[in-house]
């Protein structure tokens, strides 16, 4: 067991460290050996503090041809280098894909922190996953890892607002790009439990056409609401009212990967325990009030076949062993594996609570997807030749 002096460490270690002044003269690469932060620190052992301090993902050691370094992402402001994304020779048929990950309104400032912790964490990954194929280079508000023939970009865009992340790689690799994108994705929802387990983000997915086109200004991003509408009203596209163009799911979604599309079950057909618990929370809050024209969970019950079941979903005159009743019914629907997002919308669009339907439609996953073998050869809905099934990267694991 190792006891830390709060103050020690909070004020004197990291709070030196991220002062202004220290801020100020920094290396601007970030990255310092043992030696540089021992001449920092005299009164300290050198090795033992950066420990203390890679434990508390504020650096990660790294290899620098042979020297042993420690990268700290909050010190980094290396400027981002013309021609990380730009078009390439080797990619005159890819296939483009991306995800940007959108905090709540009042939450902005906290993706700043995120993004450093992130930097972290895919250095990490990265180490932890060795391969000579990969690489990943980082600067301020920016990373890029290339695994083999695929490259992703992840930054940070609009003024803090929203973290990016962006896929490609050749058109023979849709499974590929596929999960190299989940990867990376896991590897940001596993930060941003991990710092800020309340934290609601939306994932909006960026136009696959605009990306391939490398087109000037900001990128059309589909909200899951739009995505969801469309796949409820039995449509496979949706509108890009920027470029005037109709977009696929399939190659909005899955790459263009027709093993991944056939793998995918989408959202309006996602079994109700796949809620996460904010969105049963929110559900919760909306219809236990009751409603002065009846439309609350009482009515959802009956409209869900659950009229027997009302006695057992109402406490009663038991405050101690109150729960939701909206929960009672999620929990004793949802045995049935047949009780869909679609259906519980459907429902809850009858019974006239739009308030619900909105939660819905904006907070529902976009899909789940069944992991391949990574000897599963793909077949592209784009007519592409057959290349690996899945990511050699497997970041996230």
């Amino acid at each position: 067991m190792v006891i830390l002096n709060p103050r020690w460490l909070c004020g004197v270690i990291v709070g030196h460290l991220l002062s202004r002044e220290h801020l100020e003269q920094v290396r601007v690469t970030g990255c310092y050996t043992v030696d540089d932060f021992q001449l920092m620190f005299p009164e300290t052992d050198a090795l033992d503090l950066l420990q203390v301090l890679e434990s508390l993902s504020l650096c990660t050691q790294c290899d620098n041809d042979g020297d042993i370094e420690y990268e700290f992402p909050c010190f980094n402001f290396v400027e981002t280098l013309p021609g990380l994304w730009e078009k390439d020779s080797r990619y005159q048929d890819a296939i483009y894909g991306g995800i940007r990950i959108v905090a709540p309104k009042g939450t902005y400032h906290l993706l700043d922190s995120i993004f450093l912790r992130l930097q972290v964490q895919l250095r990490r990954s990265s180490q932890e996953h060795h391969d000579p194929d990969n690489d990943l280079y980082q600067w301020f508000q920016g990373s890029k890892f290339c695994s083999g023939n695929l490259e992703g970009l992840i930054t940070l865009e609009d003024d803090s607002e929203a973290i990016e992340l962006k896929v490609r790689g050749p058109g023979s690799m849709r499974s590929a790009c596929f999960f190299f994108l989940e990867d990376l994705l896991s590897v940001v929802e596993q930060v941003v439990s991990e710092m800020c387990p309340g934290l609601v983000v939306e994932k909006h997915v960026l136009s696959a056409e605009q990306l391939k086109r490398h087109t000037e200004g900001e990128t059309t991003a589909y909200e899951p609401r739009a995505l969801m509408e469309a796949q409820l009203a039995g449509k496979n596209t949706v509108h890009n009212s920027n470029n005037n163009v109709e977009e696929s799911l399939a190659e909005l979604i899955c790459f263009g990967s027709k093993d991944v599309f056939e793998g995918t079950v989408f959202g309006q057909n996602l079994h109700i325990s796949t809620l996460g618990l904010h969105i049963r929370q929110q559900l919760c809050r909306l219809l236990d009030p009751l409603d002065p024209m009846g439309r609350d969970w009482c009515l959802l019950a009956v409209l869900l076949g659950l009229s027997e079941k009302l006695p057992h979903f109402d406490p009663g005159s038991e405050p101690t062993l109150q729960m939701s009743c909206t929960e009672r019914i999620f929990h004793e629907w949802g045995k049935s594996p047949t009780s869909t997002v679609g259906i519980l919308l459907n429902k809850l669009q009858a019974l006239g609570r739009q308030d619900t339907v909105d939660v819905l439609l904006q907070h529902t996953p976009l899909y789940r997807t069944a992991l391949y073998e990574d000897d599963r050869n793909t077949d592209d809905l784009g007519g592409a030749s057959n290349g690996s099934g899945n990511s050699s990267s497997n970041l996230s694991r």
